[in-house]
């Protein structure tokens, strides 16, 4: 009988922003009490990325098989296509048509300096399928 590693943390889009701009210079003292600030950004990508799926992909690449419990949004749909296309089983992610995936929108600028914005989206409506534990 195979058994599953199981694994279980976030499914997440990481959206990669760089800035040939110094996010500091951005910044003057006098302004901080009426922050709004707007950086061109040079660079984008966006990738894959969430703890669980991340730990889940990684196992495949060792060759050990990895059941991922975790939550995707409604546009989580191509994301889970693409685990169960490396192998991860994904029989215990629980979508949500209510909420997007949670989403990590990072900014660099030129001297490495990061602005992260994290939303959780459908993340924080995940529950624990008891199934999962009888599986294994």
């Amino acid at each position: 009988m195979t058994r599953n590693i199981l694994v279980t943390g976030s499914i997440a889009y990481d959206v990669l922003l760089h800035c040939e701009a110094s996010f500091a210079r951005g910044l003057a003292a006098q302004d901080v009490q009426k922050l709004s600030l707007a950086f061109l950004a040079q660079h984008y990508a966006r990738h894959h990325g969430g703890t669980g799926a991340n730990i889940a992909w990684n196992l495949r690449l060792l060759g050990a098989d990895a059941l991922l419990v975790a939550t995707a949004g409604l546009d989580g749909g191509p994301y889970a296509e693409l685990l169960r296309e490396r192998g991860v089983d994904t029989a215990f992610l629980e979508q949500h048509s209510d909420a997007v995936t949670a989403t990590a929108i990072i900014a660099t600028d030129d001297a490495e300096r990061q602005i992260t914005f994290f939303h959780p989206g459908a993340d924080a409506l995940g529950t624990w399928p008891q199934e999962a534990l009888q599986q294994q």
